[in-house]
């Protein structure tokens, strides 16, 4: 289970599970962890009040509950290098290749948990395409709104920025995963759709504050 769990700092709420989906695990090492998410699977989201996009929650905005949805894109591998801010996350197309981008997903480094890991997703992404190198910023509009609205401060939203700068700087490294020759793996077609632990809503699976 990959649970994005919400602090007191984001929002004034208690902690919380934001965002849970069940994964695969390719790969758990000391130095990284790989997971893989196929078409079909369960995510938990939090319902309540939220801000422009649908995305992200007004302070004090959940209600408490969560609804249960489908992974409609496409299969996802998320590879997030062990205490860094980021995952790295690239999309299988139809044809069985692999995206031409690179989404980094900036969040709070990865933790363990007795049903899989635990982070917290920070709202702004970069997309980057190595050859030849280009990078964008993504949802700098939601992290501005999140300021405005009083979600994180605006030293929070610094330290995300900075944050950004950094996988940046690996990617242009081309440090790993950028440096992997992702050609040479391909999901198994007769790998199960993961499903959902039983204590997925517990936050006391997880050691943040």
């Amino acid at each position: 289970m990959w649970r994005s769990v919400v602090p007191t700092t984001f929002g004034g709420q208690s902690t919380h599970v934001g965002y849970c989906y069940p994964a695969l695990v390719l790969e758990d090492t000391q130095d990284r962890v790989v997971t893989f998410q196929p078409v079909g699977t369960a995510i938990m989201r939090r319902t309540g009040l939220r801000g422009p996009g649908g995305r992200n929650m007004f302070p004090n905005g959940w209600d408490g509950h969560h609804e249960e949805q489908r992974w409609q894109g496409r299969p996802v591998v998320r590879a997030h290098p062990a205490g860094e801010p980021w995952s790295v996350w690239r999309w299988l197309e139809a044809d069985g290749s692999w995206s031409s981008t690179f989404y980094m997903n900036l969040e709070q480094p990865w933790t363990r948990t007795p049903i899989g890991y635990d982070s917290h997703d920070w709202i702004l992404d970069l997309v980057v395409r190595l050859s030849p190198f280009q990078a964008g910023w993504k949802d700098v509009d939601e992290l501005e709104w999140s300021v405005e609205a009083g979600v994180i401060s605006v030293a929070t939203a610094n330290d995300i920025q900075t944050a950004g700068r950094r996988v940046l700087r690996s990617a242009e490294a081309l440090e790993w995963p950028f440096d992997e020759d992702w050609n040479q793996w391909l999901p198994d077609d007769d790998w199960p759709v993961p499903q959902m632990a039983p204590r997925w809503r517990e936050v006391a699976l997880s050691d943040r504050p």
